[in-house]
């Protein structure tokens, strides 16, 4: 325990100079941490199994250097308040429990752009944004498990000088899980020309959308929802309602948008399948797009409601089949620049 003045955080009226220092104090099974200002801290913080604790930021900012946040099995960690936590650690949580952000800002500003802000490690974590701001130099979230988005900014974006040479800039990276998002902003930028954005993509699993905004834009290929299904022990389904809106955008004179894409490795007997009652699918590009690709016409889609906006290449007439409500301005094929003016 030190002087106020010394401590950068504080556990029920004491003082403590790291976080790690802060959670030792904490004997119960419970507990709150409270920021009480700017610091640096290259602390180990690791919440053990069978702890719950609020750690409220308090409008203040740590500066993680080296090491993650980890949440255990079976433990509960929630971050509060309006300050930031800031790590060049290759994540700046790994979360094996339940993990709740509400109003604060993680940051990820690893070096190598490889690696994930939030990483959860296994189908039973779960992850629930309130609100506040998950973003990275590459990847916002890896998600394994339960990922709620509830409000709230997730966002993954190329360096400084707009490149990011890792493959993929990503808001939201799905191994399997299920995601659900209700509300919130996700949007994945990337300026580079030789490598584009996946705004919601991976491998497997479960997205459930029924509100937000999804955008993607690249100077490269922009796909808003990305669907990609390796082998038969994974599933994929992607369902889109409510008030969800999807919006690819590629600039450039290689760039190519799409809504959703639904790709897979060849003769596979499962699909992915995709299902339309609501919200909006909106691609746009000065080069290709499409508001719906299918690949090798491996996916099984199905619209009930909602909006599509095609792309340079129209609609597939599958795609038209299945809606109710054809608007056409004419025969002809516009470029999206001469169709504005229109």
């Amino acid at each position: 325990t030190v002087l106020v003045e010394e401590g950068s955080y504080s556990v029920d009226g004491k003082y403590y100079k790291t976080l790690a220092a802060a959670y030792a104090s904490i004997t119960g099974a419970t507990g709150i941490i409270k920021v009480e200002r700017d610091n640096e801290d290259s602390s180990a913080f690791v919440v053990e199994e069978g702890k719950k604790i609020t750690l409220d930021t308090n409008g203040k900012t740590i500066t993680k250097i080296t090491n993650a946040i980890t949440v255990s099995e079976n433990t509960v960690l929630e971050i509060t308040g309006s300050g930031t936590i800031i790590s060049d650690a290759l994540h700046t949580i790994i979360n094996s429990g339940t993990l709740t952000l509400t109003s604060a800002t993680l940051r990820n500003e690893d070096p190598t752009q490889t690696y994930s802000t939030i990483n959860t490690t296994d189908t039973e974590t779960i992850t629930t944004i309130n609100s506040g701001t998950v973003s990275a130099r590459g990847t916002a979230i890896t998600n394994r498990g339960t990922l709620n988005i509830k409000d709230g900014q997730i966002l993954g974006t190329s360096d400084n000088e707009g490149n990011y040479d890792k493959k993929y800039v990503r808001a939201i990276y799905n191994l399997k899980g299920t995601v659900n998002i209700t509300g919130g902003t996700l949007s994945a930028v990337n300026n580079s020309t030789s490598n584009g954005v996946r705004t919601v993509g991976g491998y497997g699993g479960v997205l459930n959308i029924t509100g937000g905004t999804i955008t993607a834009t690249s100077s490269a290929s922009a796909t808003a929802i990305e669907s990609y299904l390796n082998s038969e022990i994974v599933t994929r389904e992607i369902n889109i309602g409510g008030n969800a809106t999807i919006i690819a955008r590629a600039n450039g004179d290689v760039g190519q948008a799409t809504g959703v894409h639904i790709n897979s490795v060849s003769n596979l007997t499962q699909n992915t399948t995709l299902n339309m009652t609501g919200g909006s699918i909106e691609s746009t590009s000065d080069k290709y797009s499409f508001a719906i690709k299918v690949e090798r016409n491996e996916g099984d889609v199905t619209i009930t409601g909602g909006t599509i906006i095609g792309g340079s290449y129209g609609l597939s007439q599958n795609i038209k089949d299945k809606s109710r409500l054809h608007l056409s301005f004419s025969k002809m094929t516009f470029p999206h620049q001469l169709f504005r003016v229109l």
